[in-house]
């Protein structure tokens, strides 16, 4: 078993393009139910590397019009789909293998391609490319793309750099049924590595102490490549793709570092002291989503006084609905806190944070992960972080939400 817990703050870092792609994908308002899952193209799962996974069709009834554009696809006429997407990181070559574990689903397989930016309108306005589809003449529960062609195989997908991919698997059933993706993508490059070292340095001054900041796999002490927000440093406040970064050290200060790879428990905001008067090296440790390990998500702010959801707190909701779309056998707890001084538990506290909790229950359903792999708890302020909290940082950190990933 392990923990997923959300750490509730009011800081929101300005991201670059890379970030704000992330955010395009999700604006909806938490107050209202969305139609955005995943079986359509505007709720798509997001996959940036190469791994297996397993999805779920969500048993979607009745006739689609998705594809009413497209006159190869006319005859497509099941609801029940499974849409995901991929930004390719260098040009290369996509590989994939997806079958039916329960061997009930008859699968096709469509990928869209368009240079507009708009995937999702122009797939609806028929103006994006069909770049392969797969309708096997008899049923088929494994389907894909390989060098090895069939009735039920393609040629892989050629793609450059930056250039997105939308995929969508439509099974003829209506069952809930789940699929194991094999998803491999392999760069061009004869030396290419999907998640190569890559180090930079903004040293500029040798007579200035030396930050350095370095990223390990936890296990294996490995350096690994991640997005990497950087805040505190004034003029080189960004995100980079690193796995070792290093500056000036101008004078004392604070910096917050953040860091995301997809697989690992993010790193959330976490707070170094940069004494500005000697060299320092921190090494960001990243854990891989295994049993029985926890992280702390922050960026996940409620309205005060209220379990309705900000906006800017979409992004991270996004990535947790990704995961577990991505990962059908995991069912989770969510558990709601909030603050209140003193140790006395209050009826309005404990309803409170239940609230907050069934709001991400609400959200997570919403855009498409099955009801019964949820549950949402109020502990009220049973189990503060800080006990006794003294600053607004402290207090903010009790309230929070907790995840628990079983």
């Amino acid at each position: 078993m392990f923990k997923w817990i959300i750490f509730i703050t009011q800081h929101f870092v300005q991201l670059t393009f890379f970030l704000l792609i992330l955010l395009s994908f999700n604006t909806i308002v938490l107050a209202q139910k969305s139609t955005a899952t995943y079986a359509y193209c505007e709720g798509t799962i997001n996959i940036f590397k190469s791994n297996t996974y397993q999805l779920q069709f969500l048993g979607n009834k009745g006739a689609s019009t998705n594809f009413s554009q497209f006159h190869a696809l006319a005859d497509v006429k099941s609801s029940n789909q499974i849409w995901f997407s991929f930004i390719a990181p260098a040009d290369g070559t996509i590989n994939l293998d997806i079958e039916s574990v329960a061997k009930k689903n008859n699968l096709k397989l469509f990928a869209f391609k368009t240079l507009s930016g708009e995937v999702c309108k122009d797939i609806r306005d028929g103006n994006a490319e069909i770049i392969r589809m797969i309708k096997p003449a008899t049923a088929e529960t494994k389907i894909g793309l390989s060098e090895e062609v069939s009735t039920s195989y393609l040629h892989p997908i050629s793609i450059e750099g930056g250039n997105v991919i939308q995929f969508v698997i439509v099974s003829d059933s209506i069952n809930t049924e789940f699929v194991n993706l094999n998803f491999q993508f392999q760069g061009k490059e004869e030396n290419f590595v999907e998640h190569e070292e890559k180090e930079f340095s903004y040293r500029y001054n040798r007579n200035l102490p030396r930050l350095k900041i370095l990223v390990r796999d936890k296990d294996v002490q490995h350096p690994m490549t991640v997005d990497m927000i950087i805040t505190g440093l004034q003029k080189r406040d960004g995100l980079y793709n690193a796995s070792s970064v290093e500056f000036d050290i101008h004078k004392r200060t604070r910096i917050w570092i953040t860091a995301e790879k997809e697989g690992y428990f993010p790193i959330e905001q976490r707070m170094y002291y940069v004494s500005g008067e000697q060299d320092l090296e921190i090494v960001v440790e990243m854990e891989q989503i295994k049993s029985g390990r926890s992280l702390q998500l922050s960026n996940i702010d409620f309205i005060p006084g209220t379990s309705e959801v900000s906006e800017q707190s979409l992004p991270r909701l996004k990535r947790l609905k990704d995961f577990l779309a991505l990962n059908s056998s995991f069912n989770v707890e969510i558990q709601g806190h909030v603050y209140e001084p003193g140790p006395e538990q209050s009826f309005a506290g404990q309803k409170m944070s239940e609230a907050r909790a069934k709001r991400i229950v609400k959200y997570l359903v919403d855009n498409g992960i099955a009801k019964e792999r949820l549950t949402a708890v109020g502990y009220g302020n049973k189990f503060p972080i800080y006990k006794f909290a003294k600053t607004p940082s402290e207090e903010q950190a009790n309230r929070r939400v907790e995840i628990l990933v079983k």
